[in-house]
């Protein structure tokens, strides 16, 4: 299965791309390179950016679709918590090396070889669940070594908990913005 996956990904990374244009305007300019590593965070590429007055349009591209509503989930920050059954928080911005988003909404998150054993024996098999705000999510966790990174893998075949991860996903991956930031989808996800 996992090479498989691998085929497909590789496949996608050669044969298939999505553009997207998006014109942003910061409130407080400190938020332009956090909001980058949000893009990043989704699986975007910034292709180009052109400042003009106070506005700066990013053209971006990406292997796979992403919908209008996950791209205005960048505007937003949220405080995200990790818990066990028990509500402890057992997963910190702070453990986190680097998180992205994958083709199947899945959350790869790359922490130490230590935390990543110790996340796997003691959380894995267990109910582990997602605080977004005000709202609760129960996720499936995988512990793994993959291109010798130790991931955490957060997944879920349901549509609502894939936003939860998603916006697990833009937290954890940069800082929360300092003032307010304003999209314009200039041009949504198209194929090319």
């Amino acid at each position: 299965m996992e090479n498989a996956e691998k085929k497909m990904l590789e496949w996608l990374e050669t044969n298939v791309d999505y553009e997207y244009t998006i014109l942003m305007r910061y409130e407080n300019y400190k938020d332009k390179p956090s909001f980058e590593k949000r893009i990043k965070s989704l699986g975007l590429n910034i292709v180009n950016s052109v400042q003009k007055d106070d506005c700066i349009t990013y053209d971006l591209n990406s292997h796979y679709p992403i919908e209008d509503q996950t791209l205005y989930l960048l505007c937003t920050t949220q405080s995200v918590l990790v818990v066990d059954k028990d509500g402890n928080e057992i997963l910190k911005k702070s453990d986190v090396i680097s998180v992205a988003l994958d083709i199947t909404s899945s959350a790869n998150i790359v922490v130490t070889n230590d935390y990543c054993q110790m996340f796997d024996n003691k959380y894995i098999a267990d109910i582990i669940r997602l605080i977004i705000d005000d709202k609760t999510y129960d996720v499936d966790a995988i512990a793994r070594e993959n291109d010798d990174q130790s991931m955490i893998i957060f997944v879920s075949n349901d549509e609502e908990i894939k936003m939860g991860i998603k916006q697990m996903v833009i937290a954890f991956a940069s800082e929360p913005l300092v003032g307010e930031v304003e999209m314009t989808i200039e041009k949504s996800a198209t194929r090319v």
